[in-house]
This record gives C-alpha cells, structure tokens and sequence, in this order.
C-alpha cells in the first residue's frame, strides 16, 4: 500500500468517523501485507504481545502471548482497532499492530454472531471513548483495560466473557509478575490514596480480581480466525 493511499485512508476516516480529533497513532505505522488477516468484521478481537514489564508478567502467568486486546469496527476508511492505550480512542489496525513487541497478533470472533449484532459491541465501546488506560486491569471503574473494555461491550449481547482472577493466584506461578507488583505498589491508587504500606498494600493488591487478555481470549464462545503466533498454530489458521 503506498504512503499516499495510507494517508487518503487515515483522512477519510478521520472525516466520517472522528472529524473533532485525528486518529491515534504517530508516524507511519506497518502496513498488512498479503498474508496478513484481511476479512475484517464488525466486533472481532484482535489480540497482541505488549513490550511492558506488565506483559512480559503477564505472559509468564497466563502462559499465553496476549497481553493487549482492541475491538474492531468496520469504516468506511478501513478497519479501526478500540483500545485503551493512552485513553480510549480509535486507531487503524496497522497503529494497533505497532504496540506487538514481535509484530505477531491473533484475531478472534463470536461463534454465531449475526451481522446485525456484530454492530452493538464496537458501538457501546464508542460510548467510553476518551476513558483513561487502567495499567493495574482493575474491574468496575472510570478507568478501563483493553480486556475490560472487551468485557463491558460484550455484555450488550448479554454475555461476560472472561473470567477474573485474584491477582495473588497470578503471582503465585510468576516470578515477573511479583517483581511487577513490588515496583507499583507505592504508586498504586489502591494502595497510595490510604498510605498503606508494604505489606498491607500487596496483601490489598493480591486479593483484587483482574480481568487479563488471555481470559478474554479463553472465553466460551470466541473462536480463533487467524494468528500468526507460533503458540497458535495447532488451533488457529494463519501464515505458515
């Protein structure tokens, strides 16, 4: 795809979809390829390895590479990724591609979801456009995590994909994430707004239930359409 064509893409969706504010997503962003994902649909979840010690914790805990996930919506201008990374906002695909720490991603669809349905998850997500990241995968507040994100449009089609988890039981199987923990725990809002300290704020913290990727992606339901993760390759079709 030639940058010209990438920038008449970006500015007809800026003017249909976002005509206040321009699309996330600085510079100029991978391009798909031909043996990238193309059959794009309303609602799919497309699932990524962040670069953060949060993700590298992440994935020695869940023993599984998703550690970010957005919601795809169809635009006249191309497909456009919901996340929550600064804020919650809409970004091209190949934007969202930019935060893979090793490019690989997996894209995930509802087994039985009507063309008509697909319509609600991307547009009660709309609604929380602009709510801050939640970096602690927190349930329940004004600030929000890819995975809770995910949670909260779906439950428009009366489903709660997803289970959470106390934190500790997380912790107790990753030596990166009790590391992660020890250096967020005096800025925690959890644990700063009450002064805990040390040991009151990770027993705080290692009670509190978090929703992560990988149990949005372990979710009843969701079927694998495409990954181009290695780990997936016995389940999922993808580049081979």
């Amino acid at each position: 795809m030639s940058r010209l064509l990438r920038e008449m893409r970006r500015a007809a969706c800026v003017a249909a979809v976002l005509a206040m504010l321009p699309l996330g997503g600085q510079g100029v962003a991978r391009d798909l390829e031909a043996n990238d994902f193309h059959d794009w649909g309303n609602a799919q979840l497309i699932f990524v390895q962040g670069a953060e010690p949060l993700d590298r914790a992440l994935v020695q805990a869940t023993k599984s590479p998703y550690t970010h996930v957005g919601i795809v919506r169809l635009t006249g201008g191309g497909p456009v990724v919901l996340e929550t990374t600064p804020s919650l906002w809409e970004v091209f695909v190949e934007d969202f591609l930019d935060q893979s720490a090793d490019g690989h991603y997996a894209v995930y669809g509802l087994r039985g979801l009507s063309e008509e349905d697909a319509f609600t998850p991307p547009r009660v997500a709309n609604d929380f456009l602009e709510a801050p990241d939640d970096p602690y995968l927190r349930e329940g507040l004004s600030e929000m995590s890819g995975a809770e994100l995910v949670n909260r449009s779906y439950r428009s089609l009366g489903l709660d994909l997803g289970e959470p988890v106390p934190l500790g039981d997380l912790a107790a199987g990753s030596p990166e994430l009790r590391t992660w923990l020890e250096s967020v725990w005096r800025a925690h809002p959890d644990c700063s707004g009450q002064r805990l300290d040390r040991a009151d704020c990770l027993a705080r913290l290692e009670r509190q239930k978090v929703l992560t990727p990988a149990a949005i992606g372990a979710a009843p339901g969701l079927v694998c359409l495409w990954s181009s993760f290695p780990q997936d390759r016995e389940r999922c079709p993808g580049p081979r």
